[in-house]
């Protein structure tokens, strides 16, 4: 491959910073939800509140141990709600990581 120029030197050096950036947004957002998981869950854990884990994913058996807890109801939905924004934001963050990385190795 020959030689880069000076123009793709600096688009090559933009690219970096976007992704940098991007990696970064991601991962703090990610951080973000799962603090958020981990606060539900222990609310959840410190009332006594049981379900399987398929309940997590599943919004039919979600809503059978809410009528199960009633009281419980906003801390079982939200605890359920953030663990699938950050699987979800795990999930995206791997690829927008592979996209970028395969651009970059393209570049290199």
């Amino acid at each position: 491959m020959p030689p880069l120029k000076a123009q793709q030197m600096n688009d090559v050096g933009l690219l970096l910073a976007f992704v940098a950036l991007l990696f970064t947004g991601f991962f703090l957002l990610n951080l973000y939800f799962r603090i958020k998981v981990v606060r539900s869950f222990h609310n959840l854990s410190r009332n006594g509140v049981e379900f399987a884990t398929g309940a997590i994913f599943s919004i039919a058996k979600m809503n059978e141990v809410v009528e199960e807890y009633p009281d419980h109801k906003v801390d079982l939905l939200r605890f359920s709600k953030y663990l699938r924004y950050s699987v979800l934001m795990a999930s995206v963050f791997i690829v927008v990581t592979i996209v970028f990385g395969s651009i970059l190795m393209y570049f290199r």
